[in-house]
């Protein structure tokens, strides 16, 4: 018995029309693949299943358009579990290669293992579908093209892919270039595997030779080829229905992105910031004209790198180098306030944030920021931090205790002053109340007053009042508050300012215990000066009376010196008790002080 190889006839309308069918189907399902990156979890999923629906369709279609090409003189057909699981095997890769080629960033390792997973599917269902075939015949296939089928497919799925799934198109035109340009690799690597396999394969029976195989009549492989060259048809007109709608809705969407980027463009414009972006292949940054409005630099001039570090301020210029270097290196947040230097030579203060686009392999592409000139802000900023600074060096350095108690009377913030007076350690009266270390009886008056201040019913009150110190001891303080109100009108803190005024207090001790001494003391002096003017005027009365009796009985005889001297010593005795008279009144004035009256000071300068 020998072995004779099938001769086989070929319908290039056919072959015409399976490749088309590739076209169209694969323009499709690229466009829904396409979609991916645009959704998130169930309509990613529904979007993936779509795709790869069809795709699995379109090589499909495309293989059994393909085999109706083909005819030999010998009736054959299919199997219809192996037809129907050829489709599936297909579906089956493309959703992988989706899958993996939806990513926002694919590396080399994961676009090769797409690219073979999408062109081992075109071959899977290649073979399985020639493995379906039922005829009285042996397929040989020749190992070179075997395997040059199969590297068509996944370099040409490879080529597709890169096509459709790089970056989005900027405008219809690009749009149509790209899915157009995919979907004719994806239909020349369906095809190309198909009639290259179709080339390896060659068909040999067993028997007698056949004669004149022109004059026999061809058979396809179905017996219905006209059904399913319509079927063709129909699905063929079916994907470029769909194609249409779905270039439409690419062009309704490409007006809005126009429309979008135009507003944004307006946006930028209205904008007060400056937008730059730095190109790392050339090095080379872009500034918008904000920015070289912002420094007062002609518009266009080229910016480099070195020329941007040449305008920061030299005392910001290490620390903006560091966080740009650590932003690249990194990838830490690009956030930084620096001063920059005008063309007039003035400094201004600016704040930029950036983020950083990288290749698959983290390498820095392109760096994209924002700049504001927050000047006048940061100098607001400064003149509070330098009130702030005034503030609590004049709260630290007080001579007098000040603190910030909370509604509750415990303490908020005091400065080491109030500490000394009260000889507790700052964190100590942070956990303290002012009613803990006052006083027990000087208490009530205090918490009176409190709740009157916190009512509104006074603005503020001052008292003297006694502290206990941490070992025990008084202390007297003068002690001010007042209450600080928050934008609600609601009690945020009040403030405290504390005098020690022991000292004070033990001076005024020491002069009422002087003035009560010398009150007794002056009782005593105005007794002993009573008693001692009654006791000392007896003898002069005595004088006075015997003196006179003297000069009026014996006055005749004696002679004119004899009355002189009588009447010198009644002179002398009346100036003694008038003496003592006066010393007694002073006594008694020293007591108490003379009214105050009115008096007339022309009057009292005329007489002088």
């Amino acid at each position: 018995m020998m072995i004779y190889e099938m001769p086989t006839h070929w319908n290039y309308g056919l072959i015409a029309l399976s490749v088309f069918t590739a076209i169209v189907g694969s323009y499709v399902a690229l466009y829904f693949a396409g979609r991916l990156r645009a959704k998130a979890g169930r309509e990613r999923i529904i979007w993936t299943l779509l795709g790869a629906s069809i795709m699995g369709l379109a090589i499909w279609s495309m293989h059994f358009v393909g085999m109706l090409a083909m005819s030999m003189p010998m009736p054959m057909s299919y199997d219809p579990f192996l037809s129907f699981l050829s489709m599936i095997a297909a579906a089956v890769g493309a959703g992988l290669a989706f899958l993996i080629f939806q990513r926002s960033t694919i590396n080399r390792i994961q676009y090769v293992f797409g690219s073979i997973a999408m062109g081992l599917a075109i071959a899977t269902m290649h073979y399985t579908g020639m493995a379906s075939m039922k005829m009285p015949m042996q397929i040989v296939y020749r190992p070179l093209l075997f395997a040059l089928s199969i590297v068509i497919a996944i370099v040409a799925s490879a080529g597709a892919l890169w096509l459709v799934f790089r970056s989005s198109p900027k405008s219809t035109v690009t749009f149509l270039v790209q899915n157009i340009g995919s979907a004719v690799v994806m239909g020349i690597a369906i095809s190309g595997m198909h009639y290259t396999g179709m080339a390896a394969a060659h068909y040999y029976y067993s028997g007698n030779p056949i004669q004149d195989v022109d004059r026999m009549p061809m058979v396809g492989l179905l017996p219905l080829d006209e059904l399913l060259i319509g079927a063709a048809i129909v699905f063929t007109s079916a994907l470029i229905v769909l194609s249409a709608h779905t270039m439409a809705e690419q062009q309704r969407m490409m007006e809005a992105l126009r429309k979008s980027e135009e507003q944004y463009q307006l946006a930028i414009e209205g904008s007060n910031d400056g937008l730059w972006d730095w190109n790392h292949q050339t090095g080379i940054i872009y500034w918008n004209d904000r920015c070289y409005e912002q420094l007062g630099l002609p518009i266009g001039r080229v910016i480099t790198p070195e020329f941007f570090l040449s305008l920061v301020h030299p005392d910001d210029r290490n620390r903006v180098q560091q966080i740009i270097q650590s932003h690249l290196m990194h990838n830490t947040p690009y956030e930084l306030e620096f001063r920059m230097q005008q063309a007039s030579g003035q400094y201004r203060y600016y704040y930029a944030r950036a983020k950083t686009r990288r290749d698959a392999n983290g390498k820095p592409l392109r760096t994209t920021g924002v700049r504001t000139d927050i000047t006048e802000l940061k100098e607001t900023e400064l003149a509070l931090v330098a009130s702030e600074q005034r503030f609590l060096l004049t709260f630290e350095q007080a001579p007098v205790g000040i603190g910030h108690i909370g509604p509750d009377g415990q303490f908020i913030r005091l400065n080491q002053k109030y500490c000394e007076i009260l000889g507790y350690t700052h964190d100590e009266l942070l956990g303290l109340t002012f009613q803990a270390i006052t006083y027990p009886e000087d208490q009530p008056a205090d918490l009176e007053l409190y709740a009157k201040l916190n009512a509104k019913e006074i603005p503020s009150y001052t008292r003297e009042k006694r502290s206990i110190r941490k070992d025990g001891s008084l202390v007297w303080v003068n002690r001010s508050v007042s209450i600080v109100w928050d934008e609600t009108g609601q009690f945020d803190y009040a403030i405290v300012v504390a005098e020690d005024i022991t000292q004070k207090k033990q001076v005024e001790e020491a002069l009422t215990q002087y003035a009560t001494k010398l009150e007794q003391s002056n009782r005593d002096l105005e007794q002993f000066a009573t008693i001692a003017s009654h006791d000392l005027q007896a003898p002069l009365r005595k004088v006075l009376m015997f003196s006179e009796s003297l000069k009026i009985k014996y006055g005749a005889g004696l002679p004119e010196e004899g009355m002189d001297y009588i009447e010198r010593m009644q002179r002398a005795t009346k100036r003694m008790q008038d003496l003592i008279s006066d010393i007694l009144v002073l006594s008694r004035i020293s007591r108490k002080g003379k009214p105050f009256k009115p008096v007339q000071l022309v009057q009292t300068a005329s007489k002088i």
